[in-house]
């Protein structure tokens, strides 16, 4: 027990501490994060949540991204406060923007564990689900 003790108060701890201004450092959450993936594309959805609804988009998404012979397009999504923004790489060209409340759903998909997608609602009022290639399997 008194082992026990001493490694208490002599902070013999295999954790990090986290520094005392860790609740004041706001950068990432006000000024968001970019990630850097592949846009795999889009497709209309009935469902503007659940993961059944885009486990199916995923699947007609990369159906009809296989189809064609060109590969999918580099981009950076950059996801902050306002919403999700993305642009092509080597052009810097937006290609979508969407805010942050038109955003119904997100998530990884279980079958293809380098995909992430969401749905979101797009300028006509429909629900449309964006597919996205990540280069590891967690981001």
């Amino acid at each position: 027990m008194s082992s026990l003790l001493r490694a208490l108060f002599n902070g013999a701890s295999k954790h990090k501490k986290l520094s005392e201004e860790w609740a004041t450092i706001r950068e990432p959450v006000v000024e968001g994060v970019t990630f850097y993936c592949k846009y795999l594309g889009s497709t209309l959805v009935d469902d503007p949540k659940g993961e059944e609804s885009t486990s199916e988009a995923i699947k007609r998404i990369i159906h009809a991204a296989k189809q064609v012979s060109r590969k999918p397009e580099r981009v950076s999504l950059h996801v902050s406060l306002q919403g999700i923004r993305m642009a092509h790489t080597t052009t810097s060209e937006l290609l979508l923007h969407t805010s942050i409340y038109k955003i119904s759903y997100c998530s990884a998909d279980a079958h293809y564990d380098h995909v992430f997608a969401f749905i979101a609602t797009n300028d006509n009022d429909t629900c449309e689900c964006h597919a996205f290639l990540c280069p590891k399997r967690k981001m």
